[in-house]
């Protein structure tokens, strides 16, 4: 069993019309700020490891991520996380590494099958689908 922490809520950088989520944002629900000492408290509380989650877990300053995971680490030997990738750097790669950090990255498929992975216009899409390595060439 694993905490689910979303310091964004359902946020996203790509907001795939089709997503599950889409109706909270669609519907205004925001989470605009978090609290590192707050999340820690509430995982620490639970007893478990636990997995970013979002919208984009990605989108938090690579400070407060560091510091959430290192702390992840020294409390329960690890921790996940659940992103669509767009965002990640070599440094996200070094510090899963590092911190023992599971990573689960959610993506449609190749080609033509990730048009439904709506990055907000055809061209945006299909740029987010190259740079993830699954375009139609």
């Amino acid at each position: 069993m694993a905490t689910e922490v979303r310091p964004f809520g359902v946020r996203c950088n790509i907001r795939c019309h089709y997503c599950y989520q889409e109706p909270e944002r669609e519907h205004g629900i925001r989470v605009g700020t978090y609290s590192l000492e707050s999340i820690k408290l509430e995982v620490e509380r639970l007893g478990h490891h636990f997995v970013l989650f979002g919208g984009e877990p990605l989108l938090m300053p690579f400070a407060d991520l560091e510091d959430l995971v290192a702390w992840g680490y020294e409390k329960f030997g690890r921790s996940s996380i659940q992103t669509n990738a767009t965002l990640l750097q070599n440094r996200h790669i070094e510090l899963f590494r590092r911190y023992n950090v599971a990573v689960g990255i959610s993506i449609d498929g190749p080609g033509d099958l990730n048009g439904l992975r709506w990055a907000g216009d055809p061209d945006r899409t299909r740029a987010a689908t190259e740079k993830n390595g699954f375009g139609n060439s």
